[in-house]
Protein backbone atom coordinates (compact mmCIF):
# COMPACT_ATOMS: atom_id res chain seq x y z
CA UNK A 1 0.00 0.00 0.00
CA UNK A 2 3.18 2.30 0.21
CA UNK A 3 3.97 1.53 -3.06
CA UNK A 4 5.41 3.67 -4.81
CA UNK A 5 4.61 7.10 -3.08
CA UNK A 6 6.36 6.06 0.54
CA UNK A 7 9.24 3.96 -0.67
CA UNK A 8 11.62 5.39 0.89
CA UNK A 9 9.45 4.48 4.19
CA UNK A 10 9.86 0.69 3.65
CA UNK A 11 13.34 0.37 2.08
CA UNK A 12 15.91 -0.92 4.09
CA UNK A 13 17.30 2.85 4.84
CA UNK A 14 21.10 1.09 4.90
CA UNK A 15 20.45 1.72 0.96
CA UNK A 16 20.72 5.17 1.61
CA UNK A 17 23.85 5.60 3.80
CA UNK A 18 26.09 6.13 1.53
CA UNK A 19 24.08 8.95 0.01
CA UNK A 20 23.32 10.79 3.80
CA UNK A 21 26.25 13.30 3.17
CA UNK A 22 23.98 15.11 0.18
CA UNK A 23 21.98 17.79 1.57
CA UNK A 24 20.76 18.80 -1.86
CA UNK A 25 18.02 16.15 -1.73
CA UNK A 26 19.28 15.51 -5.94
CA UNK A 27 20.78 11.82 -4.99
CA UNK A 28 17.73 10.99 -2.49
CA UNK A 29 14.99 11.55 -5.33
CA UNK A 30 17.55 9.71 -8.08
CA UNK A 31 17.66 6.57 -5.26
CA UNK A 32 14.08 6.95 -4.76
CA UNK A 33 13.24 7.19 -8.92
CA UNK A 34 15.29 4.10 -9.17
CA UNK A 35 13.85 2.42 -5.93
CA UNK A 36 10.62 2.78 -7.58
CA UNK A 37 11.32 1.25 -10.74
CA UNK A 38 13.09 -1.74 -8.50
CA UNK A 39 10.26 -2.48 -6.09
CA UNK A 40 8.04 -2.15 -9.59
CA UNK A 41 9.72 -5.57 -11.32
CA UNK A 42 9.31 -6.84 -7.71
CA UNK A 43 5.61 -6.29 -7.88
CA UNK A 44 5.12 -7.66 -11.18
CA UNK A 45 6.74 -10.49 -10.26
CA UNK A 46 4.69 -11.37 -7.40
CA UNK A 47 1.21 -11.34 -9.38
CA UNK A 48 -1.06 -13.63 -7.82
CA UNK A 49 -1.85 -15.40 -11.46
CA UNK A 50 1.09 -16.51 -13.08
CA UNK A 51 0.18 -15.55 -16.24
CA UNK A 52 -0.38 -12.11 -14.95
CA UNK A 53 3.61 -11.94 -13.78
CA UNK A 54 6.07 -9.73 -15.69
CA UNK A 55 8.35 -12.10 -17.89
CA UNK A 56 12.07 -13.26 -17.18
CA UNK A 57 13.02 -11.70 -20.10
CA UNK A 58 11.20 -8.43 -19.62
CA UNK A 59 13.13 -8.33 -16.25
CA UNK A 60 16.17 -8.24 -17.55
CA UNK A 61 15.48 -5.77 -19.57
CA UNK A 62 14.29 -3.62 -17.38
CA UNK A 63 17.31 -4.18 -14.71
CA UNK A 64 19.79 -3.48 -17.73
CA UNK A 65 17.72 -0.42 -18.49
CA UNK A 66 17.98 0.97 -14.89
CA UNK A 67 21.34 -0.37 -14.61
CA UNK A 68 22.14 2.17 -17.30
CA UNK A 69 19.84 5.09 -16.26
CA UNK A 70 21.99 4.72 -12.86
CA UNK A 71 24.92 7.34 -12.45
CA UNK A 72 26.03 8.25 -9.13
Amino acid sequence: MKFPEEILEIADKRLLMPFAEDQTGIVEHKIRKYLVMFAGIGVACSEEFPNHRMLIKDVIVKLNEIKSKFQY
